[in-house]
């Protein structure tokens, strides 16, 4: 992302992050632009599973675009720098977000 480091309050991710196929390295950077103590935020107005099943259906390159699982999810978000994570997985909706340290 072109801009500079510690910039953002907030990042969020609406109905996009399955598309991103360096998933760990666009973690990274959404940390790397927000504020000590800003938050990151993964949404979707779908399950995840919903999702994935939607996009297997799909076929083609699409079919690949997966939310992970919990577990594989809040590795990355610890990979990235994150604290306080939260991953809520309702019945149709995704949410997974994390803190950025206030201090390092």
């Amino acid at each position: 992302m072109p801009y500079p480091d510690a910039t953002f309050d907030e990042v969020i991710c609406n109905s996009a992050f399955p598309h991103f196929p360096h998933k760990l390295k666009a973690l990274k950077e959404m940390a790397r632009v927000l504020k000590p103590g800003g938050r990151v935020v993964i949404c979707h107005t779908k399950a995840r599973e919903t999702i994935n099943n939607l996009h297997r259906s799909l076929g083609g390159v699409i079919a690949g675009d997966q939310i992970p699982p919990g577990s594989e999810m809040m590795g990355m978000l610890v990979a990235a720098g994150l604290t306080g994570i939260e991953i809520d997985e309702g019945h149709d909706y995704y949410l997974a977000s994390g803190v950025k340290a206030r201090y390092e």
